[in-house]
């Protein structure tokens, strides 16, 4: 079910949780795409649940929100795909990752893959103390990491599973308050 609420709030510039209307969602028997093309003259949803066929399958345009939206039912999760656009007033058609999309194939590959979360959140007691530790008058310090060229164990760049721990200790011991990854 698309969520009119979040579409509507996105248009106004008030949105707070787009990404629960834009992107690919897990609906019965398949999944629901949706992107922001306000420029396009035509979208379709392309992947190995279609064989990469572009004209296949069309979304259609949500209102006049530029919000694009499709569900395809035998869509699964681990199936790649990406967002086909032909912009208005033109003939060809540009291939794109979704911008919203939870998992992406490794590089050099480009697409983005079906995923749905079962990650169970426990952070209920850092939740409640947050507004004490992050008001806006709170200081804060933010440690700016590249992943690639922060640790190199055997040269290759690590992923993120693998310098956690390293890389939390660090920033603890170094008083930051932030991480930002570039």
């Amino acid at each position: 079910m698309v969520n009119w609420d979040e579409i509507n709030a996105f248009n106004a510039g008030t949105a707070t949780k787009v990404y629960n209307a834009l992107g690919a969602h897990p609906v019965e028997n398949g999944f629901r795409f949706s992107v922001w093309a306000p420029n396009a003259g035509a979208v379709y949803i392309v992947g190995d649940f279609n064989d990469w066929e572009v004209a296949k399958d069309a979304l259609e345009p949500l209102g006049h929100s530029g919000i694009w939206s499709i569900v395809i039912p035998n869509a699964q999760e681990g199936q790649r795909y990406k967002f086909a656009i032909r912009y208005r007033g033109g003939s060809e058609i540009f291939s794109k990752a979704d911008p919203f999309a939870k998992r992406q194939e490794l590089p050099p590959a480009t697409a983005s893959v079906l995923f749905q979360s079962r990650f169970s959140w426990s952070d209920d007691e850092w939740l409640s103390r947050r507004k004490e530790t992050q008001s806006l008058n709170a200081p804060i310090s933010i440690y700016e990491v590249h992943l690639g060229s922060w640790r190199r164990p055997n040269g290759d760049a690590p992923n993120y599973k693998e310098i956690a721990e390293e890389l939390v200790a660090h920033v603890l011991r170094a008083g930051f308050t932030h991480v930002e990854f570039l």
